[in-house]
């Protein structure tokens, strides 16, 4: 027999912590600012000392909940690991008695959840949602202490293995520019094997870029390539709900062009030479020259 689920307004789940700090700090306890949690991927990133926010800071405790209030479609809900000082643009919430800590936390990480924080949010540069009007949102809370535990685990055994697969990630990651250094400097040799500047010395000649295999030239990168453009100004009047898809640097990461449909712009390209020699053709290569993704 399943526990029934009761529609109860966040407030009523939570309780928003209010203690503020300024001074006499405790400087073993660490603090917590928006740049230390992921963004979609509720986790801490990271943590400073309290003395590096010289500010007023909001006091947490282990198990609270951080929800970022300011521009919160950047989507930073954490359930606090351990004790400390935040920002106030973090909003602090202690789960009622009666409301497993680990299930309200994901309630907070949950889509609605933040969709209705970015509804609630007042400002255009650096808009903050209110909690005043956000503890009225209503959601489905199992009667069960036990159900929502058990809710919880499954969501925390998902992150657990989120977490593993991130791990192996950045570690073939690591393989990968390590071996594109080697593949790039040292090359192959007849038997596909990567050469060994130190075991087969004979193979490499000393250049103005170091060791490089013998039968390796050294040229200039534009006698390869053709430069089209170097991006464009004054795309925003073509702008449009239909057309061509309009790359940006937000666009670009180091892995692949991101084209998710949230941030997606299209265009219809102007006419003549200036819309057609700054369209892409597959295998183009596109590199970034106002920001530091590489």
């Amino acid at each position: 027999m399943t526990s029934e689920a009761h529609l109860k307004t966040l407030g009523k789940i939570v309780t928003l912590q209010t203690e503020k700090v300024i001074e006499n700090k405790d400087r073993h306890m660490p603090y917590i600012g928006l740049e230390h949690i992921a963004s979609d991927g509720f986790r801490l990133i990271g943590a400073a000392m309290s003395e590096a926010s010289i500010s007023v800071n909001s006091v947490f405790q282990k198990d609270d909940i951080l929800f970022g209030k300011l521009r919160p479609n950047l989507r930073k809900s954490v359930r606090a690991p351990f004790s400390g000082y935040c920002s106030t643009d973090i909003l602090v919430l202690r789960s009622i008695s009666g409301i497993d800590p680990g299930f309200v936390s994901r309630i907070f990480q949950w889509d609605r959840v933040f969709d209705a924080a970015v509804a609630t949010a007042a400002g255009t540069k650096m808009p903050r949602t209110s909690w005043s009007d956000l503890k009225e949102f209503q959601v489905l809370i199992p009667e069960s202490i036990k159900e929502q535990e058990r809710i919880a685990c499954v969501l925390d055994n998902v992150d657990d293995e989120i977490s593993r697969t991130d791990a192996l990630i950045d570690k073939l990651k690591q393989i990968r520019t390590g071996l594109l250094h080697d593949l790039l400097t040292c090359g192959l040799d007849e038997n596909g094997k990567l050469r060994d500047p130190i075991t087969n010395p004979q193979q490499f000649s000393k250049t103005s870029l170091g060791l490089l295999p013998k039968e390796w030239k050294i040229s200039r990168l534009g006698l390869h390539a053709t430069h089209l453009t170097s991006g464009s100004r004054g795309w925003a009047s073509h702008y449009s709900r239909e057309g061509s898809i309009f790359l940006r640097i937000g666009n670009l990461t180091r892995e692949h062009i991101n084209l998710r449909l949230d941030d997606l712009i299209r265009v219809r390209p102007p006419p003549g030479s200036e819309g057609e020699r700054t369209r892409t053709q597959p295998q183009d290569i596109l590199i970034s020259i106002t920001a530091d993704l590489g």
